[in-house]
């Protein structure tokens, strides 16, 4: 017991010092400096896609987000949700590949993928080491090009924007949403949003008939930022993306909106 009885004085001894060694106080900060952003580079392909680079060599990552005016807001009329399905289905099956494959192909080199729509746009993005930027840009050029559309694929994508349309009546803060969406837009094809009638009206064909009308390089932008060069990303997107074709699709219509009377 004596070197353990010998060992606490020492430690109950030493703690002061200890103790001394750490600052009571919180640094002084350090001088705000200027992050190093850099200047946007930008190229313009033949169909007519816009290609945006920020070359960003510090770390060996790269970021590639393809930005297509084909969001929600271009929804058929009836069959609200397309837009919503078809973002879906992309991460689905591409390029001959199926879901797995797909996923494993862009999960084998630790890089990320996926699609989503807002009212606007459907974005399109992948994130890679800078080495496997050829598969990055084969994967987004298979999804805008050659998505496969699945049935099946289709089915269980509906089932689960199904589920979750049932249970928005119960839920105050959903359908206050659709409330200040109609109100603020009225018209404005801002103001709609899916239904369980219109999602179960989608068929692959309407799908394929909007990437048909809306999925075009004109109109387009793609957006690659981190370890790449101007000449290089344009040499990517046109061996990928240059038999992309179609002309600039239509803009959302003009709307003019009708005055009110004013209530509470």
């Amino acid at each position: 017991m004596k070197p353990v009885f010998t060992g606490l004085i020492t430690l109950a001894l030493a703690a002061p010092t200890v103790q001394a060694q750490f600052p009571t106080e919180p640094p002084q900060p350090g001088p705000v400096l200027p992050f190093p952003l850099g200047m946007a580079k930008e190229a313009l392909l033949p169909n007519g896609l816009r290609l945006v680079v920020l070359e960003q060599p510090r770390q060996p990552v790269l970021s590639l987000t393809l930005a297509i005016p084909a969001g929600t807001a271009f929804d058929p009329n009836g069959k609200e949700g397309t837009a919503d399905l078809f973002g879906r289905l992309l991460t689905r099956g591409a390029g001959g590949r199926g879901p797995a494959q797909l996923a494993a192909a862009i999960e084998s080199v630790g890089g990320s993928l996926g699609a989503v729509s807002d009212p606007d746009l459907l974005s399109i993005q992948a994130d890679v080491i800078a080495a496997h930027a050829p598969l990055a840009f084969d994967l987004v050029a298979d999804m805008v090009l050659r998505p496969s559309l699945d049935s099946a694929e289709l089915e269980s994508a509906r089932q689960v924007v199904l589920a979750t349309l049932t249970t928005e009546p119960g839920d105050g803060a959903a359908l206050a949403s659709r409330v200040f969406l109609i109100g603020t837009y009225r018209q404005h094809p801002y103001a709609r949003r899916p239904t369980p009638g219109s999602i179960s009206r989608i068929t692959r064909t309407d799908l394929e008939a909007f990437r048909q009308a809306r999925v075009r390089p004109a109109g387009s932008v793609l957006v690659v930022a981190g370890d790449i060069t101007l000449s290089e990303a344009q040499r990517l997107a046109t061996r990928t993306l240059g038999a992309w074709k179609g002309p600039r699709p239509a803009p959302l219509p003009a709307i003019i909106p009708t005055p009110t009377p004013r209530t509470i």
